[in-house]
C-alpha cells in the first residue's frame, strides 16, 4: 500500500465519520439553552424572594465555583498551566472599575 493510498483512505474515513452540521449544532446549543433557562428561572422566581445581601453572596459563590471548576479542568486534568484565568479576571476587574469610576461622574452630573 502506497503512502498516497493510505492518506486517501484516512481522508475518506474522516469524511465518513464527520457528524451532520444540524445535529451537532443542536447538541452543542442545547446545554447552553438549558443553563440560560435555568438562570432566567432563578432570576424571575428565586431572586424576588431574597434580600440583596443573600442574592449578591449567591452570585459571588456561583462565579467562584465556575472559576474553580474551569481552572481544575485546565490545570488538573490536562496538567497545563494557564495564565488565561488571571488575565480574564484582571480585564474584568479593570473594566468594572472603569465603569464604576467614570459612571459615577455621569451619575453625579445628572443629579446636579
Amino acid at each position: 500500500m502506497s503512502k498516497h493510498t493510505r492518506h486517501a483512505g484516512l481522508v475518506d474515513r474522516g469524511v465518513a465519520l464527520r457528524p451532520a452540521l444540524g445535529g451537532s449544532l443542536l447538541r452543542s446549543a442545547a446545554p447552553l439553552a438549558a443553563w440560560i433557562l435555568f438562570a432566567l428561572a432563578l432570576q424571575l422566581i428565586v431572586r424576588p424572594t431574597m434580600n440583596d445581601f443573600y442574592a449578591k453572596m449567591l452570585l459571588d459563590i456561583g462565579t467562584n465555583i465556575i472559576l474553580a471548576v474551569s481552572l481544575t479542568m485546565v490545570n488538573g486534568f490536562t496538567g497545563q498551566f494557564s495564565m488565561g484565568h488571571a488575565a480574564f479576571m484582571a480585564v474584568g476587574a479593570y473594566v468594572a472599575a472603569g465603569i464604576v469610576y467614570y459612571g459615577s461622574f455621569r451619575f453625579t452630573a445628572m443629579q446636579v
